[in-house]
C-alpha cells in the first residue's frame, strides 16, 4: 500500500508493518528523534525544502531511500539522537551517491544498509548492530559504542576507526568482520 502526502503539517503512523520513506531531492538531512517511549519522529530537509515530519512507531521496518533523486550527485546525512531507534525494528538506508553519512548518538541502531558503499557510519555511545551482510565505506566507534555482528552476517567496511572511550567490536559465532585489502585501521588509546 502507497501512500503519498502532500503540504501537510506532521504525519503519524502506527503499526505499520513498514514505512518507507523517498527523499525528493539530491541532498538530504535528516533527523531521526524519539520525544515518547516506543515513537521516533523523522524529520528534515531536501535540496533545503523542510520535509513533513513522521512520527511513527511499532514498525517492524523504516526504509530512508535518499538515493532515488540523486540524478549523479547528492550528500546525504542520518542522524540517530540518544534515544537510538525505538519506533521501529530495523533501520534501512539507501544513500547513493555522493558523500554520506549516519551518525547513531545513543541507543540501538539495528541497521542494513543497501549501498553502502559511499556511507559512512559514526557510533557515538550508540550499539550499531547488523545481522544480515553488508558493506560500508567506513565506521568510526566513539566513547562506550558497540558494533555488533550477528551468527550469518558479514559486515565489511573499508576502513575502521575505534576511538577513546571502551568501545566494543561483539562478533557472533558464525559472524564475520572482514577488513578489505585497501582497509584502514585505527585504534586510540584512552
Amino acid at each position: 500500500r502507497f501512500f503519498f502526502f502532500f503540504e501537510t503539517e506532521t504525519l503519524k503512523l502506527i503499526g505499520q508493518t513498514t514505512l518507507a520513506v523517498r527523499t525528493p531531492g539530491a541532498v538530504d538531512a535528516l533527523l531521526l528523534e524519539s520525544f515518547a517511549a516506543g515513537t521516533n519522529r523523522l524529520s528534515g530537509t531536501s535540496d533545503n525544502a523542510a520535509m513533513t515530519p513522521i512520527t511513527f512507531a511499532g514498525l517492524e521496518t523504516l526504509f530512508i531511500d535518499a538515493a532515488a533523486n540523486d540524478a549523479g550527485g547528492g550528500d546525504d546525512s542520518v542522524v540517530v539522537n540518544s534515544a537510538g531507534l525505538v519506533g521501529a525494528q530495523l533501520l534501512r538506508v539507501m544513500t547513493g551517491t555522493g558523500e554520506n553519512s549516519l551518525i547513531a548518538l545513543g541507543g540501538v541502531v539495528r541497521l542494513d544498509v543497501l549501498d553502502g558503499n559511499r556511507l559512512d557510519v559514526t557510533a557515538s555511545g550508540a550499539r550499531i548492530a547488523v545481522d544480515r551482510s553488508q558493506t560500508v565505506r567506513s565506521i568510526t566507534m566513539l566513547g562506550a559504542s558497540v558494533v555488533e555482528v550477528d551468527a550469518g552476517a558479514i559486515l565489511t567496511p573499508s576502513a575502521l576507526d575505534v576511538g577513546a572511550g571502551s568501545p566494543t567490536i561483539d562478533v557472533a559465532a558464525g559472524g564475520q568482520l572482514l577488513l578489505g585489502e585497501s582497509s584502514l585501521f585505527s585504534i586510540q588509546g584512552g
